[in-house]
């Protein structure tokens, strides 16, 4: 009986001892806990980033389309007059 009340007595000791580290085992892991929400808040607005900065390159690539079209439009009737040019000149010749 004496055995078991020492027994109870060191292991009292124990727990004592490692309540400090406990405790900061506790922290620790709540510290962990609001970095991930912070971090889950972060990833969010970086989606939200990513998709925006998405939509904006496919609205430059139509612009940049369109832009092209349009010289291209302006452009190829000056192109026949000076391919009709060139056919006429060689018809001449």
């Amino acid at each position: 009986m004496v055995e078991l009340a020492q027994l109870f007595t060191d292991l009292d000791a124990i727990v004592v001892q490692q309540e400090p580290l406990v405790t900061d085992i506790e922290r620790k892991g709540e510290e962990v806990r609001e970095n991930v929400v912070k971090a889950n808040v972060e990833i969010g607005g970086a989606i939200e980033k990513a998709r925006s900065r998405n939509r904006k390159k496919w609205w430059c690539l139509l612009i940049v389309c369109k832009c092209l079209g349009l010289l291209y439009c302006l452009m190829s009737p000056r192109l026949s007059e000076a391919t009709n040019s060139n056919t006429n000149l060689l018809t001449l010749s």
